[in-house]
């Protein structure tokens, strides 16, 4: 009887250990290796530039890339910098797992926000207008271009700012939206290009034509939530753009919006990230950033939302973890140097990049370091996890893929599940054990109780 008593406690404990060994199954992190893949750079170009009193000088000029999209095992990453022609400014495309250049499309002016992919066509805005290609070939589809006026005191045609995009477009319902340097979201149709209605929403000083540039717009459930220079959020009409709220911060809203389960998230350039009511605005709670020296805290990075908890960095170099509940911090992180990239988080880790050139993979439970990886330049871009493998550009012309295609090994989520399968076998083994045991025991006694 004793030994059934010492097998049976023995059981239970290593039943006891497989509960918790299946509750860490789903908590455990997978980290991205910390091995480059590949890394594309482009080559330095050569500006000539001159002042009013004709006095000429010339400077080497890097390409930086922006913030990728890796879509069907491509990478799409625009270039900014110069004229078409001379360099390789515009949008690229590489295959995910080699790094080989499939295409690139030069354009005349900056590109200053990732792509957006949508059934095979790739939209994309520039300095000079609103472009889609297909993106198997790059052949140019469409483009909204720019108008042109002169300008008495430069005496040349210069572009004006009513076709200037610095935001990536949204695409719902075979509509493209994208908000212009004029202060109106336009509406366009996917497949041609046509202008299908404009949604004014601010007029831009004429002191300051690029007052009314717009983030990327989110649109949730027939609204669009876009932010403005203007200092205000708007919730907008997908059907007629009529304005159906706006919330006015202490600064600048330049990094896109989040919106998640009925609160929209924003940086802004007053220092503080904010949680407003979907439905009317209201705001809900508010969280203030360290400021620097000047009691500036701008905040470029947008607010992510992984499983209640947001995560976002602002230029005072610290990247922060809040409750996404109330806005109370968790964690923080100082990467001793300005933070505008939007971090991605996958599987547990936090990656984000800085104006020192770090790349960082962090804890996303409490923020301690899991590596770091040392680039060729600043980085303002935001990282990108797919199949394994992490995607970033740099200010010094650079586009890096780090760790390895997870197609050629098992991944996180399949290691979980065959972890969990082991544990319930071996939990069944144990009861059939116990089982066995009991009946040999109740056998025993049985027989003694006869015998007696």
């Amino acid at each position: 009887m004793r030994k059934a008593g010492i097998a049976l406690a023995a059981i239970l404990a290593i039943f006891c250990l497989l509960l918790i060994s299946f509750g860490s199954a789903g908590t455990s992190t997978s980290v991205i290796e910390k091995r480059l893949l590949w890394k594309h750079t482009l080559p330095t170009y050569v500006i000539t530039a001159h002042d009013f009193h004709n006095n000429y000088w010339s400077y080497n000029e890097t390409q930086p890339f922006g913030s990728p999209n890796v879509t069907d095992g491509v990478v799409f990453i625009g270039a900014s910098g110069g004229d078409a022609g001379d360099h390789d400014a515009g949008i690229h495309a590489f295959d995910a797992h080699s790094g080989k250049k499939l295409w690139n499309y030069s354009l005349d002016y900056n590109i200053y926000s990732p792509p957006t992919v949508v059934n095979g066509i790739i939209y994309i805005g520039s300095y000079r207008g609103l472009y889609a290609f297909n993106a198997l070939t790059g052949n140019k589809l469409w483009n909204y271009s720019e108008t042109w006026y002169y300008d008495q005191q430069r005496r040349a045609y210069q572009p004006s700012y009513n076709a200037a995009f610095h935001a990536s477009p949204a695409i719902s319902n075979g509509v493209v939206y994208a908000a212009s340097d004029d202060g109106n979201l336009i509406a366009f149709n996917s497949n041609s290009g046509a202008i299908l209605c404009k949604y004014p929403i601010r007029k831009a000083k004429e002191s300051y034509p690029w007052y009314a540039t717009f983030t990327s717009p989110v649109i949730v459930n027939g609204v669009i939530y876009i932010g403005s220079q203007d200092h205000s959020v708007y919730a907008l009409s997908a059907v007629d753009g009529h304005k159906i709220w706006n919330f006015t911060t202490g600064g600048e809203v330049y990094a896109p919006l989040t919106v998640s389960e009925g609160v929209v998230y924003v940086s802004s350039y007053d220092g503080n990230v904010y949680a407003l009511d979907a439905l009317n605005g209201s705001k809900i709670w508010n969280f203030s950033v360290a400021r620097d020296y000047y009691g500036l805290g701008y905040i470029d990075s947008s607010p992510v939302i992984v499983e209640g908890k947001l995560y976002v960095g602002c230029n005072h170099y610290l990247l922060y973890a809040l409750d996404a509940h109330n806005g109370s911090e968790l964690w923080s992180f100082n990467a001793s140097s300005p933070i505008q990239s939007t971090p991605a988080v996958v599987n547990g880790v936090v990656y984000f990049g800085c104006e020192a050139g770090n790349l960082y993979a962090l804890n996303a439970s409490d923020g301690g370091v899991i590596w770091n990886y040392i680039t060729d330049g600043p980085i303002r871009s935001s990282p990108v996890v797919s199949d394994g493998v992490l995607y970033v550009g740099t200010e010094a012309g650079s586009v890096y893929a780090l760790g390895s295609p997870s197609s050629s090994k098992l991944t996180p989520t399949l290691l979980t599940t065959l972890k969990v399968v082991v544990i319930l076998l071996v939990a069944l083994a144990s009861v059939v054990l116990l089982i066995v045991i009991f009946r040999r025991i109740h056998h025993r006694n049985k027989s003694s109780g006869s015998a007696s």
